[in-house]
């Protein structure tokens, strides 16, 4: 009996040495889980940004992400420079647009201005003055009196009421001097002589003596291009004199220039 107790503990002593043998070597979760290099790494898909593959650096050890805002911001610009050169191409073609329309509506304006001058000087050769030429006679210079007789209507009554006028010795004074200063260093100067000039709040009077026919057209076509020069309305007549030289007379009006 004694022997069969010591059998069973020898038994159970085996078990348990069994046992404590395989817990041993049993490894913990937490102390020996295997190190799976892959499992450290994220899983989880990168978002996905479509970007041609020549915007993108070839170079493996650039970071991902740096190249990407990198090109995305490249984008931006690209897109706000192509944005504002579009603009600008836009605002250059309206005004090249607004130019020509502006343009256009001069040429009218001219055009309308001619029409309306030319039917002032039919009407003012229909209309009967009531200035005698004993009137004139009184006022205007000997020189000019066989030239203005020979105008009617309101030409006529406009030589009249500016020799009854009062000189002007503001703007009148100004203007007779830029004349005369403009004739006496043109290169024509030699085929003109200048025999009077009376100018009184925006009209003139001019009476000239050339060599040749054709010289107050190149004078006139310089004069027009004188900062100072502005008469709007202009009526002329002119002699031919005994010595193959012309008398021109010639009368301004309706000023808007600027002598200052």
């Amino acid at each position: 009996m004694k022997q069969l107790k010591i059998l069973l503990i020898f038994i159970l002593g085996l078990i348990l040495g069994f046992y404590l043998t395989m817990l041993k070597a049993t490894p913990s979760d937490k102390t020996f889980a295997p190190t799976d290099q892959r499992s450290a790494v994220s899983t989880t898909p990168s978002p996905q940004i479509d970007i041609p593959k020549k915007q993108l650096c070839s170079n493996s050890s650039i970071n991902e992400e740096a190249v990407v805002a990198k090109d995305t911001s490249k984008l931006s610009e690209q897109s706000c420079d192509h944005l504002v050169l579009a603009q600008q191409t836009n605002w250059i073609e309206r005004s090249k647009s607004l130019e020509s329309d502006h343009q256009a509506l001069i040429k009218k304006y001219e055009k309308s201005v001619r029409k309306i001058k030319k039917l002032e000087q039919k009407l003012s050769l229909q209309y009967q003055s009531d200035i005698t030429d004993e009137q004139l006679e009184n006022i205007v210079p000997e020189q000019i009196y066989p030239i203005v007789t020979s105008y009617t209507g309101k030409v006529r009554e406009e030589i009249h009421n500016f020799h009854q006028d009062e000189e002007d010795i503001a703007w009148g004074f100004n203007i007779n001097q830029l004349f005369t200063d403009f004739i006496a260093t043109h290169e024509l100067e030699s085929s003109v002589k200048l025999i009077s000039i009376i100018c009184k709040i925006s009209r003139c009077e001019i009476l000239v003596q050339l060599e040749r026919f054709d010289v107050w057209t190149e004078l006139v076509t310089d004069l027009a291009e004188q900062p100072w020069w502005g008469f709007q309305s202009s009526t002329m007549k002119s002699k031919s004199l005994d010595d193959d030289s012309y008398l021109y007379y010639i009368y301004l009006s309706g000023y808007r220039g600027d002598i200052n």
